[in-house]
């Protein structure tokens, strides 16, 4: 019993810095492509660990529907900016008043994938008898 509390909580504190890290990342990339707007999009990136009965731990991510179409919209235009010979062709886009040249990135899916392969590191190697000695004193203290 206790070993499976120990268990959980160190998959609920990997998924829980996984969460932030991509939140962050999420963010970034919505503050980058200028898509803050009134801050509905910005406020709406939200993360969620869970413990249901089908699994070990469940991190959830929740962003509003219009940020995922930015997303794809942005990594399409990425592509169609490449020309034939490999070089990108900027484009002149107006935010509110003022004019800038730039490109817009993909930050969904980058920062998810991005992190992905850190967790599963993490998952799979960070179980190690320091953590499993953190993680008992943590929970004697409680």
């Amino acid at each position: 019993m206790v070993e499976d509390k120990i268990k959980f909580e160190f998959i609920r504190r990997t998924l829980e810095q996984s969460a932030e890290t991509i939140r962050k990342n999420i963010k970034e990339g919505i503050r980058y492509n200028q898509y803050e707007g009134d801050g509905t999009m910005d406020e709406s990136v939200k993360t969620e660990v869970s413990k249901p009965d089908y699994a070990e731990g469940v991190l959830d991510i929740h962003i509003i529907g219009y940020g995922r179409i930015q997303d794809i919209w942005a990594t399409r235009k990425q592509k169609q900016l490449n020309d034939d010979s490999g070089t990108k062709k900027k484009r002149r886009t107006s935010i509110r008043d003022n004019q800038y040249t730039g490109e817009r990135k993909g930050f969904y899916t980058k920062s998810i994938y991005k992190e992905l392969d850190t967790l599963i590191g993490r998952l799979s190697f960070g179980f190690t008898e320091e953590v499993i000695e953190g993680i008992k004193k943590t929970i004697n203290t409680l």
